[in-house]
C-alpha cells in the first residue's frame, strides 16, 4: 500500500482564499502543539509561510480578502513587495513586480510521517485497537459490516468509515453497496528533491515555507519547503508543481504503476529543479533527485467529503492536495458524526456532501 503521506515534510499554512480550507487548517494547526506534548512526539515546525504572485494573478481580491480575515482573527500576515523583499528575504532572488504575503507564525510544515505516528500513539492510550491490516473486502449481514483482512481475518461492525484517500474507488471496497462510484479525480504529482550540504542547510535555516502562483518556464506554479533532513542523514529542498504537470491516473493498475516507478516525470523534475537554483541566490546542490504521489480530487475542490452515504457507511475522502495539514480536524468531524451523529463544524454539511459519478 502506498501513501501522499509518506515523506518528511508537508506544509501547513491558515493563509488561504478558500474559507473552508482556511478553518479546517487553522482547527488543526491549533492542536498541533498539545498533540506533541500528549503524545512525546514532534512534527511541527513553526517556520512561517510565504505566498508570492504576479500581476497576473487572477484572483487578487480573493487573495487580499484572506488576509483581511486572518488578520482579523489575530494572525499576522504582512506584505512582501519589491520594496521590503530582499530585507525581509536575502536569500531569495525576488523578480520586479513579484509580491504577496508572509505569514511569520502559526504556519511552517509538518512530517506527515510523525504526525499519523502521534495520533495513533494518543488513540492507542485511549483504548483504540490499531489493526495493521489491509482490508480487502467489506459486506454486510443485517445490520452488521464484514471486514475481510489481508490475513484472512474478519472484523464485525455496526459503523464503518473509509478515509482512504486515492483508494476509495479503486479498492473496491464500495461495489457491494453502490453501483456508482464517488466522484474523486485521481491526479500524478512529481516532487524534486535537492539534496544540498550541512552548511547549505544551515545557510537557508530561516526559509519559511513557499507557494509560488505565476509563470516561470513551464511551470504555472509551485509549492517549496526549506531544508530538511530525511532519513538517510541528508539535507533536502523539496519542491512541487502546480496544476501543470498533472496526469490522469484511473485504475489500481496506473495508481500501483506510479508509485513503483518512484521517480515521477523527469521533464517536471527538470523545471523544478531549475526554477528554484534561480530563486534561491547561489544555491549550491549536491544531487537532484524526483518522487511522486497521487492526489484525489472532488470535482469543485471547495472541500473534502465527510458524509454518511449508506446505514452505519461513512466516507471521509478527497483532500484535493490541501488535506495534510488540516487532518485532525477533518479526521474530529468524521469522528464525531460517526460516533454521535452530529454535525459539529462551522463549515456547511452540503458543501462536504459525496457527489456520484453517473448516479
Amino acid at each position: 500500500i502506498f501513501g501522499a503521506w509518506f515523506d518528511e515534510g508537508r506544509i501547513t499554512r491558515v493563509l488561504d482564499r478558500n474559507d473552508a480550507w482556511r478553518l479546517l487548517a487553522e482547527k488543526s494547526i491549533t492542536r498541533y502543539r498539545d498533540i506533541e506534548e500528549i503524545s512525546g512526539i514532534s512534527f511541527y515546525e513553526e517556520v512561517g509561510f510565504l505566498s508570492l504572485v504576479d500581476e497576473t494573478f487572477k484572483d487578487k481580491e480573493g487573495l487580499e480578502n484572506a488576509v483581511k480575515s486572518i488578520r482579523q482573527s489575530g494572525y499576522q500576515c504582512d506584505l512582501v513587495n519589491s520594496s521590503n523583499a530582499n530585507e525581509k528575504f536575502p536569500d531569495l532572488n525576488l523578480a520586479e513586480g513579484l509580491f504577496g504575503y508572509h505569514q511569520p507564525d502559526n504556519s511552517g510544515y509538518i512530517n506527515p510521517r510523525d504526525m499519523v505516528n502521534a495520533q495513533k500513539a494518543i488513540a492507542a492510550s485511549k483504548g483504540c485497537e490499531i489493526i495493521n491490516e489491509a482490508v480487502k473486502e467489506i459486506t454486510k449481514e443485517d445490520d452488521m459490516y464484514q471486514l475481510t483482512l489481508a490475513n484472512g481475518k474478519t472484523i464485525k461492525s455496526s459503523k464503518v468509515l473509509l478515509a482512504t484517500g486515492a483508494y476509495l474507488n479503486i479498492s473496491k471496497h464500495l461495489q457491494h453497496f453502490f453501483k456508482a462510484e464517488v466522484a474523486l479525480n485521481l491526479t500524478t504529482q512529481t516532487v524534486a528533491y535537492l539534496r544540498i550540504s550541512d552548511e547549505e542547510a544551515n545557510r537557508l535555516r530561516k526559509l519559511p515555507t513557499m507557494v509560488t502562483s505565476y509563470a516561470s518556464g513551464a511551470l504555472d506554479g509551485t509549492y517549496i519547503l526549506p531544508p530538511i533532513r530525511y532519513p538517510d542523514g541528508k539535507f533536502y529542498l523539496k519542491l512541487g508543481h502546480h496544476d501543470k504537470f498533472e496526469g490522469v491516473v484511473e485504475t489500481a493498475e496506473e495508481v500501483l504503476d506510479w508509485y513503483r516507478k518512484g521517480t515521477g516525470d523527469k521533464e517536471a523534475i527538470a523545471e523544478l529543479a531549475k526554477f528554484l537554483q534561480t530563486f534561491i541566490k547561489d544555491l549550491e546542490v549536491e544531487n537532484i533527485s524526483g518522487g511522486c504521489c497521487v492526489t484525489s480530487k472532488t470535482p469543485s475542490k471547495d472541500a473534502p467529503y465527510i458524509e454518511e452515504i449508506g446505514k452505519g457507511l461513512f466516507v471521509a475522502a478527497g483532500g484535493c492536495g490541501y488535506a495534510a495539514k488540516s487532518c485532525d480536524e477533518i479526521g474530529r468531524i468524521a469522528a464525531v458524526l460517526v460516533v454521535e451523529g452530529r454535525w459539529d463544524s462551522d463549515i456547511e454539511q452540503e458543501r462536504m456532501k459525496v457527489v456520484w459519478k453517473n448516479k
